[in-house]
């Protein structure tokens, strides 16, 4: 695809031109390229700009497998980037949270790692009324007040926060196996409205597991790596 047929904000005309004189006319030539940091030295294109241009093109154009395309991007394919509410977090990572991005937060034992999650969970609510987010408790540390402070922080305490706070749907899960079942759950519709199902999970634009690396202490023995990665792969 060339580049001048991407309706990225991001991406302007000068921008444009600058990139096509270093030899990168085509959306996969920036997508594949395997130095932005060199590229944006050579083209004179603010390294930033290039990343959120190389996400929004992934976000926006790159095919995902089935049934992922149609459970969760039943709509068009457009990115949607949710803020994490800290703006200093929201310029390391180029605006925030982009859709189709699977993130990976690590940290010591109360670093803030929930209470990112948590925000995250409102700005959703805030930018996108209509999203639904779906949050996976491991270890039962949610706490549904600290969320409710935060929504009406950040919304204002009224009825619609809090109506719109069942938005987010909590799921406590106590296994690496549980965890799995609801995933699957998630990709077969016909299965969430099994009334022998009370936590059955909704269909979600945001997916959020806390504390993922909890499930796999303790479960498998340190040389067992391969059985370890099986079920990495099948949770990822």
């Amino acid at each position: 695809m060339n580049l001048k047929s991407i309706n990225c904000p991001e991406l302007s005309k000068r921008d444009i031109i600058l990139l096509n004189q270093a030899n990168i006319l085509t959306a996969e030539q920036l997508v594949s390229h395997a130095d932005l940091e060199q590229l944006s030295k050579q083209c004179a294109v603010s390294f930033k700009v290039l990343k959120n241009v190389k996400k929004f093109i992934i976000g926006t154009y790159a095919p995902l497998a089935r049934p992922a395309v149609e459970e969760w991007t039943k709509s068009k394919q457009i990115m949607h980037i949710i803020s994490t509410g800290c703006k200093q977090i929201d310029e390391l990572i180029s605006n925030g949270i982009y859709s189709k991005e699977i993130v990976e937060i690590c940290g010591p034992t109360s670093s803030g790692k929930t209470e990112l999650c948590s925000n995250l969970a409102i700005q959703m609510l805030k930018q996108y009324p209509k999203y639904n987010c779906i949050l996976i408790d491991t270890n039962r540390n949610f706490s549904s007040k600290r969320v409710q402070d935060l929504a009406e922080a950040r919304l204002g305490a009224t009825s619609d926060t809090l109506r719109r706070l069942k938005s987010i749907q909590v799921l406590h899960c106590a296994s690496l196996f549980q965890l799995i079942n609801i995933l699957t759950q998630l990709t077969k519709p016909s299965m969430l409205d099994s009334a022998n199902e009370p936590e059955s999970p909704v269909n979600a634009n945001l997916l959020v597991v806390d504390n993922f690396s909890s499930l796999f202490v303790g479960l498998f023995k340190h040389h067992d790596n391969h059985e370890a990665t099986f079920y990495l792969n099948t949770v990822m």
